[in-house]
């Protein structure tokens, strides 16, 4: 049982160490995470519904490449729109945010329509390719319990699977608060 008890134990701390993720709070506000790769990333706004968070020199990704999380309590928003609605609005969203009308590609990876305390909980996965760009994009439409979350991920073709690896783990721990 001792034996079994410590090996979950240092799974658990390879899992934590391996992903990198941290929660920071400051007055109880939920700032953001951030994921290592291999080192830190910098948070990039301090403001509690919008931030960003972008790689430390040291990790050879070009600065351009960034992961950007949006939250939004429900109090603030009118109710979610119909799944059939929500891939324009999604588009929209990131053509604004990219001030770009150059995305070549845009499809819905996976949408799950589910009841979160009898609240509605929709998950949309978006990515394409930015034309004349070796830049990908990744974009999470995700409403779960009493907050939207908008995440979006930006980096070049080479980097993007392996990205992709580390925005699933994060992308779970949001829709499971």
């Amino acid at each position: 049982m001792k034996q079994t008890l410590f090996a979950l134990f240092i799974v658990c701390c390879m899992f934590s160490t391996l992903f990198g993720l941290e929660w920071r709070n400051q007055d109880s506000k939920e700032l953001g995470y951030s994921l290592s790769y291999p080192a830190k990333w910098t948070v990039m706004s301090d403001k509690p519904d919008d931030f960003s968070v972008c790689p430390s020199e040291d990790t050879g990704i070009k600065a351009k490449t960034y992961i950007r999380v949006a939250v939004t309590p429900l109090d603030k928003v009118d109710a979610l729109p119909a799944l059939g609605s929500i891939r324009e609005k999604v588009f929209s969203q990131f053509k604004e945010y990219a001030k770009s009308d150059s995305i070549t590609t845009f499809q819905i990876l996976a949408t799950l329509d589910t009841e979160v305390s009898k609240i509605p909980a929709y998950y949309v996965i978006t990515h394409g390719k930015i034309k004349g760009t070796d830049m990908y994009f990744r974009f999470t439409y995700l409403r779960h319990n009493n907050r939207l979350y908008q995440i979006i991920v930006v980096c070049p073709k080479s980097k993007f699977e392996e990205l992709s690896t580390l925005i699933n783990v994060a992308e779970g721990l949001f829709s499971v608060r």
